[in-house]
């Protein structure tokens, strides 16, 4: 299987999922990522294992070229690779100020739509819903 269409599934089915459930359980969500910055083992082990996710991605999908979602699956693989050596890197303090900008419902609300509308984007190119 072509690897843009693989992580254009997997991707595609992810987002789809955290839209729903963001949508869903705002409220949750936002006590979740409060809770998750107090916590520095968290924090750490998920920029360790979002580093590494990212450089799979980034490894075995760096093409800007071609079709819209192939160029969206990068443009993720990146901010993935990206997001990951920030928890590892940015102190504490800045991370939980990140997290208090975005904590507002409207916030949530629109994260979870974006998120709808990227898993769409990307699970109808990568079944062939489209």
């Amino acid at each position: 299987m072509d690897t843009s269409l693989f992580l254009a599934k997997v991707f595609g089915i992810m987002y789809l999922a955290s839209g729903v459930a963001i949508l869903v359980r705002a409220k949750e969500f936002r006590k979740v990522m409060r809770d998750f910055m107090e916590h520095a083992y968290l924090t750490y082990f998920t920029g360790f294992m979002l580093t590494i996710l990212g450089l799979l991605a980034v490894l075995s999908h760096n093409v800007w070229e071609g079709a819209g979602y192939v160029v969206v699956v990068t443009v993720i693989s990146w901010a993935v690779l990206l997001k990951g050596p920030a928890y590892l890197v940015l102190p504490g303090k800045t991370m939980t100020s990140l997290t208090a900008w975005f904590d507002g419902k409207g916030w949530y609300m629109f994260a979870g739509i974006v998120s709808l509308v990227i898993g769409v984007y990307l699970a109808s190119n990568g079944f062939g819903w489209m």
